[in-house]
């Protein structure tokens, strides 16, 4: 005899993963972006570690606005915003956002967001990054964070794209407690030649959602 779940218990089932990343496709604001300042900050939740990163907003002015904005022309992946970090020999941007609730040690999760390479850009990048740790990561300089994130999204060939949104996606095991999430390129490695690079990213629909173990 074969007896089969109702309904309600397999749709609970599928709803109890969480993504931890508030604001996580940059939909809220504090204020909007203007031409003077786009920084991050007006988006509701995110900060930059130290420099700029951008905040792009569909009901923002030309300049700062989506699809189109003074690096290019892109359609946010979901929603009517998106935010942006730049590239650049000797200048790295970040973002960086407190997690909804600390991470639990031995918990896999699966990490996901989107990017886009701008069209104004000269050069492209080979690796993004997501650090997690338990506090925040503040006073980086220009030169980038010189640390080694435990997921490490790698493209031989280099993020190209500048029609459609590439999406990165990987499982972490947490260690327990990390709350701080860091997305960006990393420049712990000092073979890392970005001299030719004059880049623009523009990213979206960053997750953290709990992977449920099978029972």
């Amino acid at each position: 005899m074969k007896t089969y779940l109702p309904l309600f218990i397999c749709l609970s089932l599928k709803l109890t993963s969480q993504n931890l990343v508030p604001n996580s496709s940059f939909e809220l604001f504090t204020k909007l972006p203007v031409k003077e300042d786009n920084s991050i900050t007006r988006a509701k939740d995110w900060i930059p570690p130290k420099f700029g990163s951008d905040y792009y907003h569909e009901s923002a002015v030309k300049a700062v606005g989506a699809p189109k904005n003074h690096f290019g022309k892109q359609q946010p992946h979901t929603g009517q915003a998106y935010a942006g970090i730049c590239t650049r020999t000797k200048f790295l941007e970040y973002l960086e956002v407190k997690l909804i609730e600390p991470l639990k040690k031995n918990q896999e999760y699966l990490v996901e967001l989107y990017v886009s390479k701008a069209e104004r850009s000269i050069g492209s990048v080979k690796e993004f990054g997501i650090l997690f740790s338990s506090k925040k990561i503040w006073g980086v300089t220009t030169r980038g964070i010189a640390i080694k994130p435990q997921i490490i999204f790698s493209n031989p060939s280099g993020y190209k794209n500048k029609k459609e949104w590439v999406k990165l996606s990987a499982t972490y095991r947490a260690t327990g407690n990390e709350v701080i999430l860091t997305f960006g390129h990393f420049n712990y490695d000092p073979s890392d030649d970005k001299r030719k690079i004059i880049g623009h990213y523009y990213v979206d629909d960053i997750t953290v959602t709990p992977i449920n173990k099978k029972v």
